[in-house]
């Protein structure tokens, strides 16, 4: 009995709630309560979209003018700084190209004459043996393969390039489509890699580097833009390769310029965190 009593006194409860809270309910809609709070959080909320938008405007309007100024400074920055100097701009995919045209752009501002040079990643296939043959007969190297015979490539490749050795293979590879290069560069001593992802270079940007390394190129930069993702200049930077990794940017133009100028100078600039400074 004291049970039954119990769980009537709870239904009682629960419905003397309800009922408060619907008369309480109907209170604050009939005085117009409930809606003059609703009003005032949406004219507050209101207010401050308003004030990002607008705080968003001005920014936008200061990026751009920050933009144009920095697109102003960069010719005089950089002009007759490289004068004479022939600098070769190295691309592995064609989505690099529009980057290396900024890149060239810059390289002509500055007095010098830039060469780009496509390499047809995708075509290079060393286990082909075909092309193996008809690679290696040019360069009297027919007895390697796979990846002895992309080593020796690369390396003789290299010192034709910088004008050690005829440029015999060079030209094999242009006549075959395997690259894009105007051989009027040679010898060419300074040369700019832009970066591609690992997976998009296959590695074969690093075997390029350090076979340039060992012909005793001038100077060797890798660069990327900002957006790179995953950085590729870290595994530059292991290798003694100095590095830009904001060339889309004017800061990045700038850097460039300074170690093309530069070339006993070893230095990593940017804005990740394997650059040490921005700026030089």
């Amino acid at each position: 009995m004291f049970d039954m009593r119990y769980h009537i006194a709870s239904l009682v409860a629960v419905f003397l709630a309800l009922t408060i809270g619907l008369l309480l309910g109907s209170l604050l809609v009939d005085k117009g309560i409930l809606a003059d709070q609703q009003e005032k959080i949406m004219k507050s909320i209101t207010a401050d979209v308003d004030k990002i938008n607008e705080r968003n405007a001005d920014l936008q309007l200061r990026l751009k003018e920050l933009e144009h100024f920095q697109s102003q400074v960069l010719p005089i920055a950089v002009k007759d700084r490289l004068t004479d100097k022939q600098v070769v701009v190295v691309t592995f995919t064609d989505e690099q190209v529009d980057l290396a045209r900024s890149i060239e752009k810059m390289i002509a501002s500055s007095g010098a004459t830039a060469f780009p040079l496509s390499i047809q990643v995708d075509k290079l296939d060393f286990s082909d043996k075909n092309l193996v043959a008809r690679l290696g007969s040019v360069f009297d190297e027919t007895g390697a393969q796979g990846g002895d015979f992309e080593r020796r490539f690369w390396n003789r490749f290299a010192k034709e390039v910088v004008g050690r050795e005829p440029a015999a293979l060079t030209g094999a590879l242009i006549d075959q489509n395997l690259i894009s290069f105007d051989t009027s560069s040679i010898p060419a001593g300074n040369i700019v890699i832009v970066a591609a992802t690992k997976k998009q270079a296959r590695n074969r940007d690093l075997l390029f580097l350090e076979s340039f390394r060992q012909a005793d190129a001038t100077r060797i930069v890798g660069v990327e833009d900002r957006a790179t993702r995953p950085s590729r200049v870290g595994a530059y930077k292991l290798r003694n390769i100095s590095t830009v990794d904001n060339i889309d940017e004017v800061a990045g133009k700038i850097s460039l310029a300074y170690l093309l100028l530069n070339p006993d100078v070893t230095a990593h600039f940017g804005a990740k965190s394997t650059a040490d400074r921005l700026l030089p």
